[in-house]
């Protein structure tokens, strides 16, 4: 699996350690927390979940493991931010908030699915990825 991002149709903004990305096509507002936006920088089409959870290790100096890139990358793709197409995800196994956060580096929240929002007044937050739709 070395999934591609999609570039069209989307702005993207910086806050922070968070990812603010506006989908023009779907009329959707996504943040994305530190790690799931440096997953989403390293989809080149080149790069697998195994070298993503890598460097994202290499670059805040804790142990990650594979399956959180996993996870934020199916996060990307069902919220159409990488290209469908160029992934095929491995069937990852459930695990609870208690499985996942002892993995999770201090300070970030977990990258776990967020239900979508309508609620314009609070963009980011806890969570991965959180989806907002314009009405």
């Amino acid at each position: 699996m070395k999934p591609l991002v999609r570039k069209r149709e989307l702005i993207g903004r910086k806050l922070g350690d968070q990812t603010l990305v506006y989908d023009l096509k779907f009329h959707m507002v996504h943040c994305l927390n530190g790690t799931t936006s440096v997953f989403r920088k390293h989809c080149d089409g080149a790069t697998d979940a195994g070298e993503m959870a890598e460097r994202r290790q290499n670059e805040i100096g804790l142990p990650l493991d594979e399956s959180l890139a996993q996870i934020a990358l199916q996060q990307l793709l069902d919220s159409h931010l990488i290209h469908a197409s160029s992934v095929v995800l491995p069937i990852v196994p459930s695990h609870s908030r208690r499985v996942i956060a002892p993995k999770v580096p201090r300070g970030d929240a977990l990258p776990i699915p967020v239900a979508s929002h309508d609620q314009s007044s609070s963009v980011c937050g806890k969570g991965s990825v959180k989806r907002h739709s314009r009405r």
